[in-house]
């Protein structure tokens, strides 16, 4: 009996071992596919080259044969990209169900919807010819495959109707509508005994109000630019109350409703008109500053409908108020970032584009670059780049203007150059700088930033660079000789709506070589040649060769330049080693301030300087800036001498200032007021020009603007104003011509005398009182 036992449990312990090995061997040897397709323009040509992308997984490039293959894909939902580098700059995001060999095609400003739908048990539907999915505006109804489904090519930005229709159940149907979208999956569930509510938050006039939170209680949805909204899987029978504000200020009226099956439609209509305020746009630009330039006046404009503005430093608010400018002043060197908003009774409106200031502190002259020093670049791209150049060359000019303390990739505080990099291909207001480790000459830190007036993409990139010996130790790759290793690490944030950002990580192997001979466009330079090869793939992924003499790069071959192109090559045309002062202020086109500072890089050897205008000397003496004051309009060159000993002098180049002056607007002293019906006011204002008149225009409760004084004085006395809220602006005429704008609004609100008296007065009371004992006392006499 003990054997048959015995034997009983080793065949169960045999029979849970080939189970357990099963299992193991099921999981390691998980079946892989391959996902492949063709990728189109919108006309349905083949693209140029795009970027798939299977997310997490690094981007394959279709190149010029328009089609594209990613192997070992296992099974199960993905999310896949397609990024049309050559038609557009577009991207597509799709979910997509991997169970075999897929093929996938892609087309330029289209994408594809995906639907799974659930029975009432929350399993995926049978396939049957009864439950389908019906897309509304085609008419078209289509059968699910495995509870799932996917309807495309669809235009992307039209809004579409799904429809979900129960017919193995109880006929009932879940619809959605949606706008289609490109920077992320538009993937859709259909649940039996949910159903979704949707619409659009219109104005008075018809005009949608984006960005109202939407809310039922347990769930806050955001309005999109076109107002619309979309709620989906609320339980079928349960009534849901609907909220919309906006700044915590209700929008609509809030809409009490029975979830039912059918159609979902539920528009809402504002409360009134609402007029959101317009975002402020910064008038001051992107630039770099010394601490011995600030404070640097902040301005931007505002646009209608704004009662006030607040301005943000690093998302912490530096000023809050009527004025259009803010003075800004630090002790600190670093990088300020800036952001504008303007609020209103209805909300607040933030500017996208933001304000970089980066404040730079002094610098010593024996460092190995100086303030002025610049090199000269042609870039070429691969595959080619637009320019101006037939051939694709970029023409870039990089222009050391100080140093900075910055943080790398790996989190270490690094000393850099800061550089200007400028390109033919710029507009007037496109700024691009770089920081550049003050040790190895390596980019740490990227910035560039569109012209406002052509969008307000941007672009950050921040680096690390490790080099290592055999024994982990750091070093210097210009001055090493022999092979070592390095850690590369970047991120690239890319401020453009639907673009992904970039992130790159590699270990590599580093050969450095000395008096190695390189051809530039700038000469024959001996160099130190460094080679950095990737240890993933043994692509040489950098080539540097530097030069002492030219101090920097004369060649870069950059084959990870973390943007579109596979491979960018610098080499130098020329460079300058300041001989003569230079200019740190920038020529200007088109300026609209008449104060401005005129500011110049240290000159070696140089015992004062002086500052011409014009051909007449208007600064002579030992400080670096000077202050110009009430310029008219204009054109202004400015020459600035470093005189050396013995009275000897170096000029340096000219710069060029054309001053259309746009002035301030007055301010009122005066401020907010609530008076009687009949009261007199005397209303102040102050204004630092010189003006031929002021003029003061009321604007009253029904909007008729009516002109009170015109005059030279800053201030008037106010009689019989009229009764409700009075709005008052003035506006400057100054003694060269200029109009300003209309000063920041103050409002004086007129209550009617009886609005604050409503009781009979206390003194004709009195009165009679004393009226009547007197009477009672002489009745007390004759008694």
């Amino acid at each position: 009996m003990k054997i048959k036992s015995l034997f009983s449990v080793l065949i169960v312990l045999v029979f849970l071992t080939s189970c357990f090995t099963f299992n193991v061997s099921s999981e390691s040897d998980e079946e892989l596919f391959t996902i492949s397709g063709n990728v189109f323009t919108s006309n349905g040509d083949k693209a140029g080259n795009t970027y798939v992308k299977l997310i997490p997984r690094d981007s394959v490039q279709t190149g010029s044969t328009g089609t594209y293959e990613i192997v070992n894909v296992p099974f199960g939902e993905h999310t896949i990209r397609a990024y049309f580098l050559d038609n557009g700059h577009t991207t597509s995001y799709r979910k997509i169900f991997v169970n075999q060999d897929t093929t996938f095609d892609w087309y330029e400003g289209k994408n594809w919807a995906t639907f799974e739908m659930f029975n009432s048990s929350g399993q995926y539907v049978e396939d049957s010819v009864v439950s389908t999915i019906k897309l509304i505006e085609s008419g078209e109804s289509y059968s699910t495959v495995d509870g799932r489904l996917e309807i495309g090519p669809l235009e992307i930005g039209e809004y579409y109707t799904v429809r979900a229709y129960y017919g193995n159940e109880d006929h009932s149907t879940q619809y959605v509508h949606f706008k289609l979208d490109s920077s992320s999956p538009n993937d859709f569930d259909f649940n039996h005994g949910l159903n979704s509510r949707y619409g659009f938050i219109l104005t008075e006039e018809g005009e949608p109000i984006s960005e109202v939170t939407v809310s039922n209680g347990s769930t806050e949805v955001l309005s999109n630019e076109d107002g619309f909204f979309l709620f989906e899987n609320l339980e079928i029978g349960t009534m849901q109350t609907f909220t919309f504000e906006k700044a915590n200020i209700a929008v609509c009226s809030p809409i009490n409703t029975t979830i039912e099956d059918g159609k979902g439609w539920m528009n809402a209509s504002a409360i009134g008109e609402i007029n959101y305020p317009e975002a402020p746009k910064f008038v001051t630009e992107t630039q770099a500053l010394r601490l011995s330039m600030l404070p640097i006046d902040i301005q931007w404009l505002g646009g209608n409908h704004s009662l006030f503005y607040t301005l943000l430093s690093n998302d912490e608010i530096v000023y809050e108020g009527f004025s259009e400018s803010f003075s800004f002043d630090t002790n600190e060197a670093g990088t300020y970032e800036f952001q504008i908003g303007a609020t209103n009774s209805n909300g607040t409106t933030n500017r996208t584009q933001k304000l970089i200031l980066v404040i730079l502190p002094e610098q010593s002259s024996a460092d190995v670059w100086q303030p002025g020093m610049s090199w000269n670049y042609d870039i070429s791209y691969t595959p080619t780049s637009v320019s101006p150049d037939p051939e694709g060359i970029h023409r870039a000019t990089y222009t050391v203007l100080g140093k900075e303390n910055v943080i790398d990739a790996y989190g270490n505080d690094k000393e850099t150059f800061l550089l200007r990099k400028t390109d033919d291909y710029y507009m007037e207001r496109e700024k691009s700088y770089r920081w550049v480790d003050s040790s190895n000459l390596l980019t740490l830190k990227t910035y560039w930033e569109d012209d406002p007036s052509s969008s307000s993409y941007y672009q950050r990139g921040t680096m690390g660079w490790s080099f290592t010996d055999s024994s982990g130790s750091e070093i210097n790759p210009i001055i090493q000789e022999g092979n070592f290793t390095m850690h590369f690490n970047r991120t690239n944030i890319i401020g453009v709506p639907g673009h992904p950002n970039g992130y790159d990580d590699t270990e590599n192997i580093v050969q450095i070589t000395h008096n190695v001979l390189v051809n530039t466009p700038a000469g024959q330079f001996s160099t130190v040649y460094i080679s950095i090869i990737d240890n993933n793939d043994d692509i040489v992924s950098w080539e540097l060769w530097y030069n002492e003499t030219a101090k920097n790069w004369v060649k870069i071959i950059d084959r990870l330049p973390g943007s579109h192109a596979e491979m960018v090559e610098y080499n130098l045309t020329s460079f300058y080693m300041p001989l003569n002062p230079q200019f740190i202020t920038e020529s200007e086109d088109n300026y609209i301030f008449n104060d401005y500072t005129i500011s110049w890089a240290p000159f070696e050897g140089a015992e004062s300087y002086k500052l011409v205008e014009n051909g007449n000397t208007i600064y002579s003496g030992n400080n670096t800036e000077f202050q110009i004051l009430d310029r008219v309009d204009g054109t202004y060159t400015y020459e600035m001498y470093a005189v050396l000993p013995a009275e000897a002098m170096i000029k340096s180049s000219s710069i060029t200032f054309n001053i259309s002056f746009v002035p301030e607007v007055p301010s009122f002293v005066t401020t907010n007021q609530q008076i009687v019906k009949g009261a007199s006011l005397e209303i102040n204002w102050e204004y630092d020009e010189e003006v031929l008149w002021y003029s003061l225009i009321i604007e009253d409760k029904n909007g008729v603007k009516t002109e009170l004084y015109n005059g030279t004085d800053t201030s008037i006395k106010l009689d019989n104003l009229p009764s409700g809220q009075n709005r008052l602006r003035v506006q400057a005429k100054l003694d060269s011509g200029k109009m300003t704008d209309f000063s920041d609004s103050i409002f004086i609100k007129v209550e009617d005398s009886g609005e604050d008296s409503p009781m009979i007065s206390i003194i004709p009371i009195l009165v009679i009182l004393v009226a009547l004992t007197m009477i009672n006392k002489s009745r007390n006499k004759t008694r």
